[in-house]
């Protein structure tokens, strides 16, 4: 008489299946992909973040922390990815692993037909997830929005004339709409005249107000910046407002052409000229000077040795940097000048979304890298743009804050640098600068 399957003998009987077995490298080959997932993806990301943020921004101040962001937003999404398609194969499994024939299938029946409600359930929690962290990044892309600040002050500037470096793109463009808009005149000082007539047309389309004048410049001529202001003194004698914003960031060598390193040349030289020749103006008008410098000046340092040569920066120095440096210039420019008797102003306009990179030629995964740092950290140029405006319509220096005593405008406000400015540096700046525009 055959002898029937007893229930210990049905479990091991399913114990030693195939499909039960399957279960035990299913799992350990699950681990392993998470093991390699979160270890590997998330480091990539954050040193890659880092790398393009400081070799080619020279941002070293918070690459870590762009770094960690990136790391930490792709490891939850991974997370969020593995568990949804491990929640739906533990589905699968549990409604296919069962044996119908006994009382105990009949068990697992039930009991896999319960886990595939809660692993359904728990995928799509798991996909509701990523909605919650791009609402979470929105309210926070919101709030940073609100600690930048925006100019409040909306007077009208009829009859104030008003001179922009570089008015053609980035923060100069949003500073020349935005002060055409309250009725000014805005004399766009470009390289490129075909450039400014294309940057107000992109205005005209925004607003009819106010009058927009191009005049040529080029901060890497010397006597394209004596051209130009013979221009200003004959046609637009009295103006209100000089903003030096126009700058550049360079990966290869270049230089101007009295052959200084543009950094050196364009960012300050050009500017330090500009404002030598059309000082007798400034000075009758009481006219205000605008001097764009960045908070990166706290990281540089000046190399009297090399000024005006093209330095490599070295791996790891972070105050060796052309740009950098050229920053620190502009504020120990506004401080002279403040000690002269000028109305300057210094600002940062903080790290802004703009062309500004544009010779740096990124690649098209710099961008996928860039995109979370755009979203969190990332100003828009109308957004940079406000401290221009601000610095340059409503800003007031004061015995306490002012540019000798390293106070600058960044997020709308009046700040104190972290810069040990050298009184002793800042008068050596000046003669050398001096000097190299009568070498």
């Amino acid at each position: 008489m055959d002898k029937e399957p007893s229930a210990a003998s049905d479990r091991q009987a399913y114990d030693d299946s195939p499909a039960t077995q399957s279960e035990s490298s299913s799992a350990l080959g699950w681990l392993l992909l998470y093991s390699v997932a979160m270890f590997t993806l998330p480091f990539a990301a954050f040193y890659s973040t880092r790398y393009a943020l400081t070799h080619y921004l020279h941002v070293d101040g918070f690459a870590n922390t762009c770094g960690s962001v990136v790391a930490a937003v792709l490891a939850v999404n991974v997370i969020i990815f593995l568990y949804a398609v491990r929640g739906y194969e533990d589905a699968k499994d549990d409604d296919n692993n069962h044996d119908p024939t006994t009382e105990e299938g009949d068990e697992r029946k039930d009991e896999a037909k319960k886990s595939k409600k809660r692993n359904m359930s728990a995928s799509l929690l798991y996909l509701l997830v990523p909605v919650g962290v791009g609402a979470s990044l929105y309210v926070i892309r919101k709030l940073r929005e609100l600690q930048w600040g925006w100019v409040r002050n909306t007077a009208p500037l009829r009859g104030k004339v008003f001179i922009i470096t570089g008015a053609n793109t980035g923060l100069g463009y949003e500073t020349a709409r935005a002060l055409a808009a309250r009725q000014a005149t805005v004399i766009m000082a470009c390289r490129s005249m075909e450039r400014a007539g294309e940057a107000i047309r992109r205005i005209r389309q925004h607003t009819s107000e106010g009058e927009l004048i191009p005049i040529e410049l080029d901060l890497a001529s010397f006597a394209s910046v004596r051209d130009f202001s013979e221009a200003i003194k004959s046609r637009y004698p009295s103006f209100d407002c000089l903003i030096n914003n126009a700058g550049l960031a360079m990966q290869t060598p270049t230089f101007t052409k009295e052959n200084y390193e543009v950094h050196y040349g364009v960012n300050h030289l050009g500017h330090f000229l500009l404002v030598d020749l059309l000082k007798d103006n400034i000075r009758a008008n009481a006219a205000r000077i605008v001097i764009v410098s960045s908070k990166m000046h706290e990281r540089a340092k000046i190399d009297f040795d090399n000024l005006g040569k093209w330095v490599d920066r070295a791996r790891g120095e972070r105050t060796n940097s052309l740009y950098n440096n050229s920053k620190l210039m502009n504020f120990y420019h506004a401080r002279e000048l403040y000690k002269q008797g000028y109305n300057v102003h210094v600002l940062c306009p903080g790290l802004c979304h703009t062309d500004f990179f544009r010779s740096y030629n990124p690649k098209w995964y710099h961008y996928v890298l860039f995109s979370p740092i755009v979203l969190l950290f990332l100003r828009s140029a109308r957004q940079g743009a406000q401290n221009i405006i601000y610095a340059a319509t409503d800003n007031v220096n004061t015995e306490e804050k002012n540019p000798v005593t390293g106070y600058f405008v960044t997020n709308v406000k009046q700040t104190k640098s972290k810069m040990k400015f050298d009184e002793e540096t800042s008068e050596r700046l000046w003669r050398e600068s001096v000097k190299a525009l009568n070498a």
